[in-house]
């Protein structure tokens, strides 16, 4: 997947490429997960998820979010309510969102 804006098309394809390879979006998980952990604890904060998400749509070629917008996000991730979004929340949340972009219609 090459950097910058993508159209509908390519997102969707990518997403559903990631989606099918359980070894590739392991990689690309683990990858993403220590980019985002930017201050090593082994969780998400809400400043790490803002920045994540915002990486994300601008990848995508979306528009950039607004932090009330990550927050509501943010606080769904954090199952645990402990107010990081552990790894294996995380883990789910990217699922989600590759569910999402590849199934948008």
């Amino acid at each position: 997947m090459k950097k910058g804006k993508k159209t509908p098309e390519e997102v969707k394809a990518a997403a559903k490429k990631l989606l099918a390879d359980d070894q590739k979006f392991d990689q690309v998980f683990e990858k993403i997960f220590k980019k985002c952990d930017k201050n090593f604890d082994k969780k998400i904060d809400d400043f790490e998820y803002f920045n994540f998400l915002n990486q994300m749509v601008q990848d995508f070629g979306l528009k950039p979010l607004d932090f009330t917008q990550v927050t509501e996000e943010f606080k769904k991730a954090d199952t645990s309510k402990d107010g990081k979004i552990s790894k294996d929340e995380f883990k789910v949340e990217l699922k989600k969102k590759l569910e999402f972009y590849a199934n948008d219609e």
